[in-house]
């Protein structure tokens, strides 16, 4: 992300280098170049405050250590950018000025031709502005479809792992109540119920064996003082 933040700053550089370049050139130039560096200079102000924009949305998605840093730095940019608008406005209103000076001494198909240079202008700012929202609101779906795909996969891997755990519980606790039937060795002998084969399982089963009642043996002799004697006195 720092590296994206890096990129937009050597471009914003580079956009108000030119701007201030073009905006002291524009007095000394003739007629038909100043309006030409004028429509030029006005792109640039609008392609600076896109980066500007773009920057503002970048800050957003930094951590919150990184983030004062950048924002700071965004600031100062936008600070610098409306000085430069004002400076560029202050050329563009001598220039008009002196058009409309011109104006006055020039026939009415002079006239047409700024009015046509001007709606050239007005247009290619409508469509720049129509480009530039196009473009925030892909980027800002782009951001909120990364943030869900992520949620969704931490829940996913949150819901494994709680079915796991619930799965090998549930076959624990059936080892432990067959344990007595035939061996904690034999009964998971060949990894059984899809557990493999351990050392702590065994110990565990025998465990369970231990705690649970031991059925009588079908041939074991109860002891003398416990028989019940008949109705005769009779053992």
């Amino acid at each position: 992300m720092a590296t994206l933040m890096e990129t937009f700053e050597q471009q914003y550089a580079a956009l108000t280098a030119d701007i201030t370049s073009k905006s002291s050139r524009i007095p000394s130039l003739i007629q038909d170049e100043k309006a030409a560096m004028v429509i030029e200079v006005e792109r640039h102000l609008e392609e600076a405050n896109e980066l500007l924009e773009q920057m503002e949305l970048e800050v957003r998605t930094l951590s919150v250590a990184a983030r004062p840093k950048y924002q700071n730095r965004v600031k100062s940019y936008q600070a610098e950018l409306a000085r430069l608008r004002k400076e560029f406005q202050r050329a563009r209103i001598a220039f008009c000025d002196e058009l409309k000076s011109r104006e006055e001494l020039l026939s009415n198909d002079d006239n047409c031709g700024f009015d046509d240079q001007r709606q050239r202008l007005l247009d290619n700012t409508e469509r720049m502005e129509r480009s530039t929202k196009l473009l925030k609101g892909g980027y800002k779906l782009a951001l909120e479809t990364e943030k869900v795909g992520a949620a969704i996969l931490s829940d996913l891997s949150a819901q494994r792992e709680t079915i796991t755990r619930a799965r090998e519980k549930n076959l624990a606790g059936s080892l432990v109540l067959v344990a007595s039937d035939g061996g904690a060795e034999s009964l998971n002998s060949g990894g059984i119920f899809g557990l493999p084969d351990s050392p702590e399982l065994v110990v565990e089963l025998r465990a369970s064996e231990r705690r649970l009642p031991a059925a009588a043996s079908p041939t074991e002799k109860v002891p003398r003082g416990s028989r019940r004697r008949d109705g005769g006195g009779n053992e």
